[in-house]
Formats: C-alpha cells, sequence, structure tokens
C-alpha cells in the first residue's frame, strides 16, 4: 500500500489531519474544518485534541447567488 507524502516529502499519517489545519498533498492545499463525532472520540483516546468545527469557506457558486 501507497501512502500519500505531504509537501516536505514526509509521510501522510493521521496526526496531520487536525481540524484547523491546511495539508498539501500533490500540490493541492486541503482545509480540514471539521471532524463527525467517532473520529473526535478516537482522536481524544490518542491524545489528540481537536478544535472545535469550523464553517466551511463560502464556494463560488455560494458567493454568485449573494450577488443576485
Amino acid at each position: 500500500m501507497r501512502r500519500a507524502k505531504l509537501e516536505g516529502g514526509t509521510l501522510l499519517d493521521w496526526p496531520a489531519l487536525s481540524v484547523g489545519t491546511t495539508v498539501t498533498l500533490y500540490g493541492r492545499q486541503y482545509h480540514i474544518t471539521g471532524c463527525d463525532g467517532a473520529t473526535r472520540r478516537w482522536l481524544g483516546t490518542q491524545g489528540v485534541e481537536q478544535a472545535p468545527d469550523q464553517a466551511p469557506p463560502a464556494s463560488p457558486y455560494d458567493l454568485a447567488l449573494k450577488v443576485c
């Protein structure tokens, strides 16, 4: 099984996927805005507390609707 690499060449691992962080994979940026309750509880058992969920960014479609 191949694992994804982060921008700096290190392998992607679950601690890098925290709410509020931005991860760059294969030249694209992904901002983590939240996680479900089961994931939040599991991460808590691993000693990784998550920030509160964030509102997702507005899409170009959402922004176009506000103009009309």
